[in-house]
């Protein structure tokens, strides 16, 4: 069984590291997709919002305050 899951998020307050969750995906391509999907109308100031990150189904991940999530990228920068 496969446990890497991709998470798409959008920032919303780059101050305090908010976001907002926009869903969970079994492979990369699948998230790339719901990027392109969710961002087809927007501008590209909009679309540069948009993540994309990894995570292990069962297994924590910690990341310190105003650090990268490792191996996550913004799709449209």
């Amino acid at each position: 069984m496969n446990n890497k899951l991709w998470i798409v998020g959008k920032i919303t307050n780059v101050l305090n590291d908010g976001w907002d969750f926009i869903g969970v995906f079994s492979d990369e391509p699948l998230a790339l997709n719901a990027v392109s999907r969710v961002c087809t109308s927007l501008t590209d100031e909009e679309k540069s919002k948009y993540f994309i990150a990894p995570a292990k189904l069962n297994e924590p991940y910690f990341c310190a305050d105003g650090c990268d999530w490792e191996g996550g990228y913004f799709p449209f920068e």
